[in-house]
């Protein structure tokens, strides 16, 4: 049986060709956090990245772990696909800090920055002896990551090398999108590299303007305080944004989850995003991998690249019901397209007036 937890040492032994994955917490040593708060930081990251290799369908028991103390490394074996790095892993562990972080004071939130590679690599009881080992630890250090991680204000940056750019990113088809990625120069110590930048949640995406008045409406949106980051960004169409700082000159504010609008301004409870996927499955072309996928590319680029695709047909449902219900009228385009598929029939009216009660107000 899999193991769903990291082995370390014990386990897989990197001995050739294998993908690497590398991350450390932004500001780890910060003065304002405590020994118990890194303590708690540490503990945190693990649960994430381990739960987070899981779903995505990269075992945490068949890969290599070390731990770094602010971070990890983690290489997993050749049998594995290293494109699961690019996605759906990075986009579950981001969607895992912004749940944290929503429910955390400042010390204990958590920005991310993370490094993937392709290489080879060997270890003895010691550990991993590699030059790639090294490379990719020189990505995770580039001061150019480090400051496009600072200014966008988002909890998660993913640096690729130009190998793993080349070999995974640059062909790749479905959910993962090339031109996501830029190029960046990577110059540490003696590496001097290009490294392929990708970073949601930046300002590219959702921004809200800058306001004079932090309560002042704008575009829908109303600031309002925070009490980690002195504002806060609350959209009225329940997107995923980053805010902009108030005043030229203040740093970016953190990226926030924002509820979903159009939909009672709440996420869907657990019931009511199981009662959708129901409704959705008892429609039979629904009930079929072809099906589902014809639906799920026809949705907007934004909903449909952040979708983690499962095999059992209960689990895909959910993946999608649940990462269009994070977007304002994501629900709503999803059944527009179903019912373009399917027609006006009775198994899709049931699912339109299971989507329609989400925007009831909760009892």
């Amino acid at each position: 049986m899999r193991s769903s937890a990291f082995r370390g040492r014990d386990g897989w032994r990197p001995s050739g060709r294998c993908a690497f994955f590398v991350c450390d917490i932004v500001d780890f040593t910060d003065p304002a956090r405590s020994d118990r708060v890194r303590g708690h930081l540490h503990q945190t990251l693990y649960a994430m990245v381990e739960s987070a290799f899981e779903e995505a369908g990269l075992p945490p028991g068949d890969c290599y772990q070390e731990d770094r103390g602010d971070g990890a490394m983690v290489l997993t074996p050749p049998e594995l696909d290293p494109a699961l790095l690019v996605h759906p892993l990075a986009d579950l562990l981001r969607g895992r800090l912004l749940d944290h972080n929503e429910l955390s004071a400042e010390p204990a939130r958590i920005r991310l920055r993370v490094a993937l590679h392709v290489g080879e690599a060997r270890s003895n009881d010691k550990g991993v002896v590699s030059t790639d080992a090294d490379h990719v630890h020189r990505l995770l250090d580039a001061p150019a990551f480090k400051t496009a991680l600072a200014d966008s204000g988002a909890v998660l940056g993913v640096l690729a090398s130009q190998r793993m750019y080349d070999t995974v990113i640059r062909d790749a088809r479905g959910l993962i999108e090339p031109g996501e990625f830029r190029a960046i120069d990577v110059q540490v110590k003696r590496t001097r590299t290009t490294g392929w930048l990708r970073i949601r949640g930046a300002p590219s995406e959702h921004t809200v303007p800058p306001a004079s008045d932090p309560n002042e409406t704008v575009t829908g949106a109303t600031r309002q305080p925070n009490a980690a980051t002195g504002t806060r960004a609350e959209a009225a169409d329940g997107e995923l944004v980053q805010a902009g700082p108030l005043r030229s000159g203040m740093p970016p504010r953190a990226e926030v989850r924002m509820s979903a609008a159009g939909l009672g301004g709440r996420m869907p409870t657990v019931a009511e995003l199981f009662e959708v996927v129901d409704r959705l499955l008892d429609i039979p072309l629904m009930q079929t991998a072809e099906g589902r996928d014809r639906v799920v590319e026809s949705l907007s680029h934004d909903i449909r690249i952040r979708i983690a695709r499962r095999a059992q047909p209960q689990l895909d449902g959910h993946s999608i019901v649940r990462t269009c219900a994070e977007y304002a009228h994501g629900l709503a385009e999803f059944v527009t397209l179903v019912r373009a598929y399917v027609g006006n029939t009775a198994q899709v009216l049931a699912l339109e007036e299971a989507v329609a009660r989400i925007g009831e107000p909760e009892q």
